[in-house]
């Protein structure tokens, strides 16, 4: 007995160094995404149909925890020096995504709970508001702080905010969907589902860029065709579906989108039927297991 009691601190004390290099792992590979994710916002005068950052951020701080933080702090730093942005621009900016992801980290937890994975309509439904009031301040800031005194030409806050929210609302989601008990009960066994996705993802996108002046009605017919899918295959093959759409969307030819001032708008609802309907498709299944 006195062996075995002797023995569990160097147990402990092993854990440790593993624990620490695990964290620093992560810290350093999300520097190293955000980054990324904020050089092309950057490069492109955040002037993106999507903005990466805001999805991973999120993502980031609900799967590691609020020491991320540091992550998205030093990658929008280290975007700015590459993209050779002011000193003092770049700084402010980084603050300002830092405190955005940072709150809405933690008002989510204090309004709404543990929301891994997204329960219910209702929890959905304020999570998304609290997302909106958060980067909605970020847009104000950004325009205040960073944008204007340096005479960048931008569409204003509120469009700002619309592309922030079109890059939380594919991949945030996802994440926090993506448990180990949610994932053993939507194991890809069924290849229609990718199928039927990639049809309505290639059929859009074609349409959309062979024939731009239509684009309104493409974006109809692709609300329509994410809303039925949503229903028939519920939140997780949902999330991954409008992951593909905005990995896609983002590698697209920008000035597309922004020819049609209303195509944000479509973008962002599109994602928020998707979500919802297939929120609600798998709790109603959720609750007829139950019964």
């Amino acid at each position: 007995m006195a062996m075995a009691a002797q023995k569990a601190p160097a147990s402990a004390d092993l854990k440790r160094p593993t624990f620490a290099k695990r964290r620093l792992f992560e810290l350093l590979l999300g520097t190293l995404i955000i980054a990324g994710g904020q050089q092309f916002l950057y490069a492109n005068a955040f002037a993106v149909m999507i903005w990466p950052i805001t999805g991973v951020s999120i993502a980031m701080l609900f799967l590691r925890g609020q020491q991320m933080t540091i992550a998205i702090f030093i990658g929008c730093i280290a975007a700015g020096l590459i993209q050779h942005w002011p000193l003092v621009a770049n700084i402010v900016s980084a603050l300002c995504f830092s405190l955005c992801g940072w709150l809405s980290y933690r008002l989510s937890l204090k309004w709404i709970g543990p929301v891994q994975p997204i329960p219910k309509v209702s929890v959905l439904a304020k999570w998304i508001s609290i997302l909106f009031i958060t980067h909605f301040g970020l847009s104000l800031s950004l325009v205040a702080l960073v944008l204007q005194p340096y005479q960048v030409d931008i569409p204003g806050a509120q469009k700002l905010t619309l592309l922030a929210m079109n890059g939380l609302l594919p991949l945030a989601p996802l994440a926090l969907m993506l448990d180990p008990f949610t994932m053993q009960k939507s194991t890809i066994k069924s290849r229609r589902w990718v199928f039927s996705s990639l049809v309505i993802i290639a059929l859009f996108f074609s349409l959309a860029f062979s024939l731009p002046q239509f684009l309104m009605f493409w974006f109809a017919g692709l609300i329509v065709l994410s809303t039925i899918f949503a229903w028939m295959a519920g939140n997780v093959r949902t999330g991954f579906y409008l992951l593909a759409i905005a990995t896609i969307t983002l590698g697209a030819p920008q000035h597309v989108w922004f020819e049609n001032p209303i195509s944000p708008i479509l973008f962002l609802l599109n994602n928020l039927m998707a979500l919802s309907v297939a929120t609600l498709s798998s709790q109603l299944k959720q609750g007829k297991c139950c019964e």
